[in-house]
């Protein structure tokens, strides 16, 4: 009589399809968390933010497909708001992760990438360039591109390349390049002698957008000052005097009425007053 050995063959474990409900949504973000979070740690920061966004994509794939409003599931906003969803980074951080690995995923077979910056958002620029991967590998290989490449000068290299338009200047910009010039003016005007800031004036006065700004201005200040001691319409301003107005508000109007020898004593005698409207 024969006997016959069984042989047990493994089977690979059968993958439990997660639900779509909210405790579902729990369970896959509770999972992905301590992944992430143990990325951090590493050396190879660009490595380390395509890995992140490679964990963040499907979470993000799943969780988007509901509104942030819906109390039924938990979306990719409130994914960030739960117990559960301690990344150790924000959403924003996220969607920069991700934007990364679907640019430079591929790149480790190409070069190294720890020859990308190493600067999250200086990676997100530059994989918002859309570079082919031939002519990105060409960059990071000659050194145009590197670990310590700022994001402002990746911005400038999109500009040279036409992917991306120069940067407008903001208020806050403009406010700043106002205040330098003004500090540069009073500079020059401190150190300059009285004859040169006298020819300073009087050639200010003569330009048609200087005029016409400084006039506006008074007469802001002049309402600014009828508003304030309450007065219900602006009043009319007094007749100027025969050379000179006594009244800060008409100054460019006086000088433009005045003679030649006027301007002069204008210029000598008001200068400060002049200075202190346009400065």
């Amino acid at each position: 009589m024969t006997s016959t050995a069984l042989i047990v063959i493994p089977q690979p474990p059968v993958a439990v399809e997660i639900p779509d409900t909210i405790q579902g949504d729990r369970r896959v973000i509770s999972e992905a968390a301590p992944v992430i979070r143990n990325l951090w740690p590493q050396i190879d920061a660009a490595k380390t933010y395509i890995a992140a966004g490679r964990e963040f994509k499907p979470l993000r794939d799943r969780l988007s497909k509901n509104s942030r409003h819906d109390r039924t599931r938990i979306g990719w906003y409130r994914a960030f708001l739960e117990p559960e969803g301690r990344f150790g980074c924000d959403r924003r951080q996220a969607e920069r992760c991700i934007r990364i690995f679907e640019a430079f995923g591929h790149v480790g077979h190409a070069c190294p990438t720890s020859k990308l910056p190493s600067g999250l958002r200086a990676l997100d620029l530059l994989a918002g360039l859309n570079l082919p991967s031939i002519q990105l590998a060409q960059y990071l290989i000659n050194g145009t591109i590197g670990p310590n490449t700022s994001v402002r000068a990746i911005r400038k290299f999109g500009e040279s390349l036409g992917l991306t338009e120069p940067k407008p200047v903001g208020k806050k910009s403009a406010k700043l390049v106002r205040v330098t010039i003004i500090s540069e003016l009073k500079q020059f005007l401190t150190k300059a002698s009285q004859k040169k800031r006298q020819q300073f004036i009087a050639d200010l006065l003569t330009l048609e957008p200087v005029r016409v700004d400084l006039q506006n201005r008074l007469e802001s200040d002049q309402r600014a000052r009828a508003r304030a001691n309450g007065q219900a319409k602006i009043l009319p301003l007094p007749a100027p005097a025969k050379s000179l107005p006594p009244f800060r508000p008409d100054l460019v109007s006086a000088f433009d009425a005045a003679t030649a020898e006027e301007r002069q004593k204008f210029v000598r005698e008001r200068q400060n007053e002049f200075l202190a409207a346009v400065v």
